[in-house]
């Protein structure tokens, strides 16, 4: 075998073995993409498959119930098995509010709302209480009376903007009081009162319509008298 041989089969006797060695490229490690939030999704196939997508869309609805302010979300997430999100109120100039290991799907309460051990709401955003038991605008959540953004967390993630869901006489400790002042039962005095000027709307007609029936009466009578003279003339005559 000659010099040149020997050498070229060198070479490519290195070449395999160094290809024994590395192994087939990219089979240690999964191919990522960034998904839309721009969080890398693996594939869900190793080697060359095609990369996988990673989505997540938040479904989000403020509500009011029993004047207690509430966050009903819905997550749907693709390319991740993952279970739980973290979701955080962003405060826009302080203090995120974050909450982790939430479900895909539930109800939130809203920030700065507080609930005694009964589930009755004693507190509002942006309503400070006073020693007097009245109730005056300002406090540390105000952020929150705001339309602020929440974001969802699962492995890609996404953001919504809500406002507070403050509706005439819900979610709010003076309206709520005025809608209940409104909605008293009308005591015996105020349903007197009513009866009272119903009664004298209709005397009026009431008495008209007595006269009307003596009227005609008293003209049956004088006809019938009138009869009776014209009958005794005729026969006086005969």
């Amino acid at each position: 075998m000659t010099t040149h041989a020997r050498r070229g089969l060198i070479v490519i006797m290195a070449l395999l073995v160094g290809l024994f060695v590395a192994g087939p490229a990219g089979a240690s490690t999964l191919p990522t993409e960034p998904g839309p939030s721009g969080t890398p999704c693996p594939t869900d196939r190793p080697g060359y498959a095609a990369p996988g997508v990673c989505q997540l869309t938040a479904h989000v609805n403020p509500v009011c119930v029993n004047d207690v302010p509430l966050l009903k979300y819905s997550l749907e997430e693709m390319g991740t098995t993952l279970t739980t999100a973290t979701i955080t109120w962003v405060h826009p100039g302080g203090t995120d509010v974050v909450l982790t290991d939430q479900p895909l799907n539930g109800t939130l309460l809203w920030p700065g709302a507080v609930l005694d051990n009964k589930g009755t709401i004693i507190d509002w955003p942006g309503w400070t209480q006073q020693s007097d038991g009245s109730w005056t605008r300002g406090d540390a959540f105000d952020w929150a009376r705001q339309p602020v953004e929440v974001r969802f967390e699962v492995n890609p993630s996404t953001v919504a903007t809500v406002s507070y869901p403050a509706v005439a006489g819900a979610c709010d400790p003076v309206n709520s009081a005025v809608l209940a002042a409104e909605d008293v039962t009308p005591t015996s005095s105020v349903r007197s009162a009513v009866l009272a000027a119903t009664g004298s709307d209709v005397a009026p007609y009431a008495f008209g319509g007595a006269g009307l029936v003596l009227l005609g009466t008293l003209l049956l009578v004088i006809r019938a008298a009138m009869h009776r003279q014209a009958r005794q003339t005729r026969r006086s005559t005969t």
